[in-house]
């Protein structure tokens, strides 16, 4: 108890006064200090004498002198200093005032009794012992006796150390934990609980008595109740052997660090493993326990055991070693592999040149291989877990023998074309016929002066050039399906005219027949946005606009849920309008592994009547990331504007431990009023090309905002903070992405996640764009071109592009 000052009152003078009429004997209070030599204890009963006095309660002659003579015993001791006799006085004055008030030093009879019929209760359900303690607390609390607050307190201080020592246990050794020995000749099997309330019954009972537990003369004989593990079971790691749970835990009774046991590792016949040493330590007075991590017991003979052993008492427990078996030494199988000889060979989806490339083989590299091709020029291989294909002149092949592989893939294209006529006089017009075999899905036709650079004349089965003057030239047809390519060339010369005739040069090209609008043409309803979730990857989407009256592009995507996978090189990234068919369908797929990956997609469509559709324009980085479009092979009006439709990314290996433009495609005209598509992937090796598509529609300047509208201008932004909030209001216009290009970003391809999110959607009164790539740390920045149409000549279903819809 703290205070600054004791104040000795002794309320019994009034008393006296009111009583005999006679004058006051005494001084009705001393002031103490705490710095005096009485102790917190003669402080303490003398507060609870005044408390006492204080109840009114009867007070006899003979106590009355008591009190007369304890303070002036007091009044001495604070003016000439408290000696040993002064302090013993005052110690038996007090007992003397105590009895004759009726305060009790030990406990008065009623709690005493109470107390000790808690603690037989706690012997016979030591299950129990937290509300028995508990009850046993709130006794003392409620009794008047001096020493019963102070009791309260040390049962509650034996509560806390008890409910820690049941954690520990519980903790180490499991809620089921039994010790089935005898504990204080009782019964056997006890729990934790039991355990823990058996062993409280002693000491509380030392704790009413007053009486310090007699010290013992011996040590206590240590009883085992429990080890776990049961024994030690070692694995062999490298060259050693380890004991994988580390630590061993010996639970009981009677431990104490005088009689704390030795450890030591024997053989069979009992002679000591001198060399590993084991040191136990007291984890509490129920718990022993063993560190045994990174112990080496590989020099442990088997059938061994580890001892502990009380050298004080004789007791001794041990637990068996088990050596991990020794395994038969597998015959090693010899796999049938083959030697790279030489540097920077591609390895081939196929047994032949022309099949695409999974990427490049190591000079030295080993592969395993798994079969070959009929005449055995080819030989096919384990590459990183998809087979691939090199050719027998670049490899040395081991002696064992491999059978024929057991699947092929198709056969890639092989290019052929026709032309007629073949030679002739400037101008000449030549029509080209593409006869090559192997199902191609793709081509493109290149026309190449000599000492000139190749100008693309797009796709077609069918084409007709005319060559204006004469000269040497190279036609060049390129072709290609899903497992590979091709390309053929062939010269032709043109002679001089037989007079000179100004000409220009005419393409003509085979294409989707374009109705142009009239000179001013008016939009009603000619245009319509739809948006489609859940589509699965790899799969063609069938939606449910028709061919023969929309052309369409996508203007929104998103890419959820899919693991990039970045090794070797293949195509990356699908986004494939097609209109073969009543309805348009959408192929939408990116590079991952087991192409698990959903897609929602947004698409804008304008009647064929006002727009056309490009398809396969084809682009070849890094070599040239922009192509300039013919406008005799594309011949798109004056008053039209573009956008990206789609496009398919082929023969990528994606970069993944750089940061760079992740990706970029758009269009836009150029100084000279021609169009323009820029594409690109970042990549590492691999020979990087693209199929792009393309939709143009009439642009109508009161209805139409396009690339270079001041609305549609947005500045670069990445989504660190949230999307971009544009100031076109989303109730007089509807607009989608037209052409996208990602900054400065590193592809993070590990893990699923979202892969690519590039959409608009509706919010608060405005449109606003969302565009992110799966990439590391900060967010990469976007710069997007959109295409905006008046809400007056749209079908929009508003509902459809609120908030996230892409995860609806």
């Amino acid at each position: 108890m703290q205070r600054q000052k004791a104040f000795f009152v002794f309320l019994l003078v009034l008393s006296l006064v009111s009583i005999a009429g006679c004058k006051k004997l005494i001084p009705s209070k001393f002031e103490i200090e705490t710095s005096s030599e009485l102790g917190p204890n003669t402080l303490d009963r003398i507060d609870d004498l005044n408390d006492t006095i204080a109840t009114g309660v009867e007070i006899g002659p003979e106590t009355r002198a008591t009190i007369e003579e304890l303070n002036k015993t007091v009044e001495e001791g604070l003016e000439f200093g408290f000696t040993e006799d002064t302090l013993q006085r005052v110690d038996v004055l007090l007992g003397m005032v105590e009895q004759g008030v009726g305060i009790k030093a030990g406990l008065d009879a009623e709690t005493n009794r109470t107390v000790n019929n808690l603690i037989e209760t706690l012997d016979d359900q030591p299950g129990q012992w937290e509300n028995t303690m508990t009850e046993i607390i709130h006794t003392l609390e409620g009794s008047t006796s001096r020493v019963a607050e102070q009791m309260a307190d040390e049962v509650e201080r034996l509560m806390v150390d008890a409910r820690v020592n049941t954690q520990q246990l519980s903790a180490s050794m499991g809620a089921e934990f039994r010790c089935n020995v005898d504990f204080m000749s009782t019964r056997a099997g006890d729990t934790v609980d039991q355990f823990i309330g058996r062993s409280l019954v002693g000491r509380l009972q030392g704790i009413v008595s007053g009486e310090e537990p007699e010290e013992e003369d011996e040590i206590p004989v240590p009883m085992v109740c429990q080890m776990v593990p049961d024994q030690i079971s070692l694995e062999k790691i490298g060259d050693e052997f380890v004991f994988d749970n580390a630590v061993v835990r010996i639970s009981g009774y009677n431990f104490v660090e005088e009689n704390k046991p030795n450890a030591f590792v024997v053989d069979e016949k009992g002679d000591p493993v001198e060399s590993v040493e084991l040191y136990p330590f007291l984890n509490s007075p129920y718990q022993i326990q063993v560190n045994l991590q990174d112990i080496d017991f590989s020099d442990v003979p088997t059938r061994s055991r580890v001892v502990f052993e009380w050298p004080q008492s004789g007791s001794f427990f041990a637990m068996a070693m088990v050596l991990p078996s020794e395994e038969p030494t597998p015959t090693v199988e010899v796999k049938p592999e083959l030697t790279v000889d030489a540097a920077g060979i591609e390895v081939r989806i196929g047994p032949g040149n022309k099949y695409f490339s999974l990427g490049k083989a190591a000079l030295g590299a080993v592969y395993e291989v798994t079969g070959h091709n009929g005449s055995q020029s080819w030989w096919q291989i384990d590459f990183d877990g998809d087979l691939g294909w090199l050719p027998d002149s670049v490899v040395t092949r081991n002696e064992v023998p491999v059978g024929a592989a057991s699947s092929l893939p198709l056969d890639p294209p092989s290019a052929a074309f026709s032309m007629d006529p073949s030679t002739g006089k400037a101008p000449l017009e030549i029509h080209f016929l593409d006869e090559s075999t192997g199902d191609p899905t793709f081509n493109t036709w290149y026309i190449i002066p000599e000492g000139g650079n190749a100008s693309q004349l797009g796709g077609g089965e069918e084409i007709t050039y005319e060559f204006a003057s004469e000269g040497n030239y190279t036609v060049k047809l390129y072709v290609e399906n899903e497992w590979g390519e091709d390309e053929v060339e062939k010269s032709i010369y043109i002679d001089e005219p037989d007079e000179l005739i100004i000409v220009q040069p005419i393409f003509k090209v085979t294409l989707e027949p374009v109705i142009f609008p009239t000179a001013t043409p008016g939009y009603t309803r000619n245009i319509i946005f739809r948006n489609y979730t859940d589509i699965p990857a790899g799969e063609p989407f069938t939606t449910d606009i028709r061919t023969d009256q929309y052309n369409c592009g996508v203007v929104s995507l998103a890419g959820l849920d899919g693991d990039i996978k970045e090794s070797k090189v293949g195509n990356v990234f699908k986004l494939w309008l097609s209109r073969t068919g009543t309805y348009w369908k959408i192929d939408a797929n990116f590079r991952t592994h087991n192409d698990q990956e959903d897609w929602s997609i947004g698409l804008m469509c304008v009647e064929k009547s006002l727009s056309t559709f490009y398809s396969s324009i084809y682009i070849r980085p890094p070599e040239s990331m922009t192509v300039t479009l013919d406008p005799t092979a594309y011949p798109i009006p004056e008053n039209y504007t573009c956008s990206i439709a789609g496009f398919d990314i082929k023969n990528v290996n994606v970069e993944d431990d750089s940061a760079g433009d992740i990706i970029q495609v758009f269009t836009r005209k150029n100084e000279d009023g021609e169009w323009e598509v820029t594409a690109d992937y970042m990549e590492e090796g691999g020979e990087e090309n693209w199929l792009v598509q393309m939709m143009c529609f009439y642009d109508n300047q009161a209805k139409i905002l396009d690339y270079d509208d001041s609305l549609t201008h947005l500045d670069i932004f990445d989504v660190s903070a949230g999307a971009y909030r544009t100031n076109i209001s989303s109730s007089e216009y509807a607009c989608g992405v037209a052409g996208m290009h990602a900054i400065s970003g590193e592809v993070k391809e590990d893990h699923d996640g979202d892969i690519i999110r590039v959409y608009t959607y509706m919010y608060d009164g405005r449109w606003w764009v969302y565009a992110d790539f799966r990439s590391e740390d900060q967010h990469e920045k976007w710069d997007i071109d959109l295409i905006c149409a008046h809400r007056s000549v749209v079908g929009i279903s508003p509902s459809q592009w609120r908030g996230e819809w892409i995860k609806r």
